[in-house]
């Protein structure tokens, strides 16, 4: 069969010898390509890979992967010299600065949720921002080094973000160069071979029982939206943002169940939740289940919804005044205080899972155990089996 393209014949030879390989693919994307690994004769590296950016669909790249693929069974290497090592076939003119890389990589990546879209929005401003300081707004993304990332780090870290923030704004730049890898813009991640920030999971601030009442007065005062909020969080092990999204009409008083559709459960699947006889008593009392049932439970009085953030911002405003309060407690530690306190009284870890929406018995294990410690101290081996 002859190949599909003639002007790549110089790059490939037939080889004695026997090297692994892998046949080629198609990849579909804003720049689609044909791929494939072969032993690089010039190098002398294993596994070479080799992209074809001329066809455009699955249709066009049949014939050429086929060929391919006949050729690599029967011995075919490649010969890229030196310089073009790790480099590709037909490889895209590479005219993007980092900011239109950014700018490229938001308004086409394949977001599953529209709040996603927003965050990376603001991750690439900030990141840009940092790279106007640096001076490197207008190189090639190619010219980054690590260097630039860990000083990016440090930037994050002097605007007085946390670890879990940080984190976050790395793992969208690591996003970000992957999405840039794909499509042959750049050739490797930086942020691969970086030591991420730690977050502190297991350094949850969870309130005595008696604390847990004197905050509940204060907010039944203060406070409608968050009263509801904590009461909300503590009962259905919800996410603050799942709360936000909860409207009427998922509240089945009949079944005793809250139905949580894919777009509002934060794993993107829907999930039934146990309406727990406290949380329905309580909703009757706040007169919640007489509203219509589009309406949000928590909503502003037009109706319309709050902000990401705006409990979240407004529970610290109401406790940063209260010394009985640590400093590192936070709004959605309610939801980990109603998971240990129910654990605690009905010793169930498949109720725990199900209402936290765990794909597995594991991560309900290391959720209560290591984060809230609560497993194996709260074990009663008073009469525990004797052999």
């Amino acid at each position: 069969m002859d190949a599909p393209n003639c002007r790549q014949k110089s790059f490939f030879e037939m080889s004695k010898k026997r090297h692994e390989y892998k046949l080629a693919r198609f990849v579909k994307g804003k720049r689609p390509y044909v791929e494939f690994w072969a032993y690089n004769k010039a190098t002398q590296q294993e596994l070479f890979r080799v992209r074809d950016y001329k066809v455009k669909t699955l249709k066009e790249a049949e014939p050429l992967i086929e060929w391919i693929n006949e050729q690599l069974r029967a011995g075919m290497v490649v010969n890229l010299p030196p310089k073009r090592a790790r480099n590709i076939i037909n490889e895209p003119p590479i005219t993007l600065d980092v900011e239109q890389a950014l700018d490229m990589m938001v308004k086409t990546y394949p977001y599953r949720r529209e709040e996603t879209r927003y965050t990376y929005i603001s991750q690439a401003n900030l990141f840009k921002e940092y790279c106007k300081l640096r001076k490197i707004l207008k190189s090639s993304p190619r010219k980054l080094v690590k260097a630039d990332l860990v000083g990016y780090r440090d930037f994050c870290f002097a605007r007085g973000n946390g670890h879990t923030t940080v984190r976050a704004k790395l793992v969208f730049v690591g996003i970000w160069m992957n999405y840039l890898k794909d499509r042959g813009y750049l050739e490797k991640n930086l942020v691969e071979d970086m030591d991420l920030p730690k977050t502190n999971f297991g350094s949850k601030v969870l309130l005595s029982a008696e604390d847990q009442g004197r905050v509940k007065e204060i907010l039944k005062e203060r406070h409608r939206g968050l009263y509801i909020m904590i009461h909300v969080l503590y009962h259905g092990f919800f996410r603050v943002n799942e709360v936000q999204k909860i409207k009427r009409g998922m509240v089945d008083k009949e079944r005793m169940l809250i139905r949580l559709p894919k777009e509002v459960s934060k794993n993107h699947k829907p999930r039934n939740v146990i309406l727990s006889p406290p949380l329905l008593g309580f909703f009757e009392e706040m007169g919640l289940l007489d509203l219509d049932s589009n309406r949000l439970l928590l909503a502003k009085a037009n109706g319309e919804a709050w902000g990401k953030n705006y409990f979240a911002s407004e529970y610290r405003q109401v406790i940063k005044s209260q010394d009985f309060v640590d400093a590192g407690h936070k709004l959605y530690h309610w939801k980990d205080m109603g998971a240990s306190a129910y654990y605690r009284k009905y010793k169930d870890i498949l109720f725990v899972k199900n209402q936290c929406g765990h794909s597995s018995l594991e991560e309900t294990y290391r959720y209560l155990d290591k984060d809230l410690g609560v497993i194996v101290a709260d074990l009663d081996l008073e009469g525990a089996p004797v052999f």
